[in-house]
């Protein structure tokens, strides 16, 4: 009997420990860039605001205990096509934790 009961607390942590998933860590980071991102192109001393661009693939991998999550991202300026990848990371409760590199609060 208590191997049970040992058992059971044993799945229940794990399952709690567990955090999110990679559809869901994918769609916070998502969620992060739609909100908190401005796009801009600098030429010379001009800079444009970027309200058309387009995500063009997401992938996702763990790195520890964080998904990291890259999403390409492109837009058209001037007739050219600009690219870049941001990576954003998120903790296991669906916080994002890092953005290109840098630690957030």
């Amino acid at each position: 009997m208590r191997i049970f009961i040992a058992l059971g607390l044993l799945v229940l942590l794990l399952v709690g420990c567990s955090g999110i998933d990679q559809k869901k860590a994918e769609w916070t980071a998502k969620n992060f860039v739609n909100e908190r991102v401005k796009f801009f192109s600098k030429e010379e001393s001009e800079q444009k605001n970027l309200t058309g661009y387009n995500m063009s693939s997401i992938t996702s991998y763990r790195e520890g205990s964080l998904w990291a999550v890259v999403i390409h991202v492109e837009s058209a300026v001037n007739n050219k096509t600009i690219d870049n990848d941001l990576i954003v990371k998120v903790n296991r409760k669906g916080k994002v934790v890092e953005f290109n590199g840098r630690k957030l609060d």
